[in-house]
């Protein structure tokens, strides 16, 4: 085999277990759900927040924070598909049959082409949700600021800042993995 392109569509499907779903959907719910974690830690803040800390150069510094949070959530968006494309790219197809993945213990696994398919599938998603989550974060980091700061309480438009989840909550709820989604992924970007 040359590439995994060549991995036939019935191997992959019988390959494609219900535990191998299940990873890529832990993976997905446990990203949501540190994100909406610290979403909660930015509300109960903003509940205890009495005393206002904030000054003149807070106010820049919060604006810098405020662009760059902008530019990064919409780079993160092209970002994310270029790399999300690129795992899919034949040079790496033809790179993954005779690439050697390894288990968190760094023992190399013993896996089929179709399991390998699976990886990159698991990769590729897990590169562009760790694109969308670092500009949430950034995001909620600023908002976090701005509650603690108490620039909120006056300038309420800073707390746009936490609508940098919007591509990462997007992302987790159009792709939430299951068996059909991950064979079409397959069948649209590995078979092409």
């Amino acid at each position: 085999m040359q590439s995994l392109s060549e991995v036939d569509y019935l191997e992959f499907k019988n390959a494609l277990d219900a535990a191998s779903v299940r990873v890529s959907q832990i993976i997905f719910i446990g990203l949501g759900v540190e994100t909406f974690i610290f979403i909660l830690v930015i509300f109960v803040i903003f509940l205890k927040q009495h005393e206002l800390t904030y000054n003149e150069e807070m106010i820049q510094t919060i604006d810098i924070l405020s662009l760059l949070n902008f530019l990064f959530v919409i780079s993160s968006i092209g970002i994310g598909k270029v790399l999300y494309d690129r795992q899919f790219s034949e040079q790496n197809l033809k790179r993954a049959v005779s690439k050697e993945f390894k288990d968190n213990e760094g023992k190399i696994l013993d896996l089929s082409p179709p399991k390998k398919c699976i990886m990159i599938i698991r990769t590729a998603s897990l590169v562009r949700l760790a694109i969308f989550e670092g500009a949430a974060f950034i995001g909620l980091a600023v908002t976090l600021q701005v509650v603690i700061s108490g620039i909120g309480s006056f300038q309420q438009f800073y707390y746009l800042n936490a609508l940098s989840i919007l591509p990462l909550l997007g992302y987790i709820i159009l792709n939430f993995p299951n068996a059909e989604r991950i064979e079409e992924i397959f069948r649209t970007r590995i078979q092409k």
